[in-house]
């Protein structure tokens, strides 16, 4: 015969029989809670935990799941109504307390499938999470975001919507519990979800005009890269997020990717030179975002990156273009040299720049020819670059101390410092006896001549100490003070202490009533190294 109905207030009086209360108290208790079903869910939520009990209100569960799975008219939708508000008001731990009873996990999945098909979606949901913890299994966040959206859908949309979200959960729902048998279900059962979602997700924008949020597109991308499977509305979530300006986001989600395919192919939707381009052409680059894009493209954006950097007569624009450049690597420097003659004086020297910042000047590059350019930024660029060379170092630093620009005698003068060739002492003593360099370039110009052990260099820098004829009342005496004054005697005091002549000098200074004069006697000067060429070259250049 046709089997009775099964209330959702039978569990908790057949419980109540099971631990032996009288039959009037069941009756009462049914009578009160008939119309109530968040009072059954309270009472049981409140009972003490025991194993008689909870079997028995999870024998009237999967009685009333299976009941409801081929109920059909009126009193079905009321008793459907009246088991989704029975599951859906008790308490979470109550629901895995009693799915994990028998510990059978076949029956637990069979009764979360039949509940899909006969309670509410918001039942279903509840169930779904309860179900997932007592099996062990995981469900990602975004997962579970994704289905109470359908189920959003399905229960406050239009009717046709309704329909479509409705079945698409139950569907999804039925298809990832029923592979929870497996040893390692998620990879299988996630694909097969997140394809069915992808069809439902397009059905129901199809019927909106409603556009899309960034942060449900990024939840969708994120279950993509999650689940390792991509359809259709991963890819219009993807160009969304991109379209509205957020890149970064996409960028942060596959850099945490935990699997490679769908990360891979979303980088290869993502990471293109027209995208770098479309970047740069921003008012206000986000320039952090456009570094990690660069990053996975490689020398794949040099050329667009140098393109910008030509382009530009914005010095922030410039720094930030140079220093995502300078991270590709030393490979980066073939490319930077290739573009140096096509490109502007002001491009010219910030690309030899970043030859010298990449570390490694690619063979076959003839430095030299940028000696003569008629930019004097670019000149300075090459002298650096041919003094990081042996055998290009001492033409490099004479070809500096020629050069008409301050600055670039500066550089070269900076060089000299470290070691100086005799080749160029003759040129240092020229331009300081003539004047036609700034007191700051005249007194480095005599520390770095005195450097090099010759009698005609102590004599020549003698004559900066001393003024007056020398007689026998003794008519000699130190020079005014002066930066010339003060670098001869550090000079003297450094290389020339025991020469009888300079000792005699910085005897007489040491007596000096002038503290500087005093102090200059006694410096020991360190030659610098070629590691402080960068420190000393900025701080001279702001002295001068």
């Amino acid at each position: 015969g046709r089997r009775a109905k099964t209330s959702p207030e039978a569990p908790a009086a057949a419980a109540a029989d099971a631990k032996g209360e009288t039959s009037a108290e069941v009756a009462a208790a049914e009578e009160q809670t008939a119309a109530d079903p968040e009072a059954v869910a309270r009472a049981i939520d409140e009972h003490q935990r025991e194993a008689a009990y909870d079997q028995v209100i999870v024998g009237y569960l999967l009685q009333i799941a299976d009941e409801l799975r081929t109920a059909e008219g009126r009193d079905a939708v009321a008793l459907r109504g009246r088991v989704s508000r029975l599951v859906g008001s008790m308490k979470p731990e109550t629901l895995r307390t009693l799915l994990s009873m028998g510990n059978d996990a076949r029956q637990r999945s069979q009764f979360v499938i039949d509940a899909t098909q006969g309670m509410a979606v918001d039942a279903v949901l509840e169930l779904l999470r309860a179900a997932a913890e007592v099996s062990h299994q995981t469900i990602s966040h975004s997962m579970l975001r994704l289905l109470s959206k359908l189920a959003t859908h399905a229960e406050h949309d239009t009717a046709a919507r309704r329909g479509d979200a409705d079945e698409a959960l139950r569907e999804n729902v039925r298809m990832l519990v029923g592979q929870w048998t497996l040893a390692d279900p998620n990879p299988e059962a996630y694909s097969a979800v997140l394809e069915g979602m992808s069809r439902s997700q397009a059905t129901l924008a199809a019927t909106t005009t409603k556009p899309t949020h960034p942060v449900e597109d990024e939840r969708l991308l994120q279950m993509a890269l999650e689940v390792g499977v991509a359809g259709e509305s991963t890819w219009r979530a993807v160009e969304a997020l991109v379209s509205t300006g957020r890149i970064a986001a996409v960028i942060a989600l596959l850099e945490r990717a935990p699997r490679a395919g769908v990360a891979q192919q979303v980088w290869e939707r993502v990471a293109s030179v027209d995208r770098v381009r479309a970047m740069l052409d921003a008012r206000q680059p986000d320039w952090t975002t456009l570094e990690r894009l660069v990053s996975k493209l490689g020398l794949g954006a040099a050329d667009v990156l140098v393109d910008a950097l030509d382009g530009s007569d914005d010095s922030r624009r410039q720094t930030h273009i140079v220093s995502i450049l300078a991270k590709l690597g030393e490979d980066a420097g073939a490319l930077v040299v290739r573009r140096l003659p096509s490109a502007r004086p002001e491009t010219q020297a910030q690309l030899l720049a970043l030859v010298g910042r990449l570390g490694q000047t690619p063979e076959g590059v003839d430095l030299f020819q940028w000696l003569r350019n008629p930019s004097p930024a670019v000149r300075r660029e090459a002298i650096k670059l041919l003094c990081r060379r042996p055998d290009a170092r001492e033409a490099a630093i004479t070809a500096g101390l020629l050069d008409a620009d301050e600055r670039a005698v500066l550089v070269a003068l900076n060089e000299a410092a470290i070691d100086c060739p005799r080749s160029a002492v003759s040129i240092l003593m020229s331009r300081v006896d003539r004047d036609d360099i700034p007191a700051p370039l005249r007194a480095l110009a005599i520390r770095a001549a005195a450097g090099v052990q010759s009698a005609d260099v102590v004599e020549w820098v003698l004559r900066f100490t001393m003024v007056g004829r020398k007689s026998f009342f003794g008519g000699e005496r130190l020079a005014p003070k002066s930066p010339e004054l003060l670098a001869a005697l550090s000079a003297l005091g450094t290389w020339w202490r025991k020469d009888s002549r300079a000792a005699g000098v910085l005897e007489r200074a040491a007596r000096s009533p002038d503290a500087e004069i005093r102090n200059a006697a006694q410096t020991v000067l360190r030659r610098p190294s070629s590691v402080d060429r960068g420190s000393i070259t900025m701080r001279a250049v702001e002295e001068s």
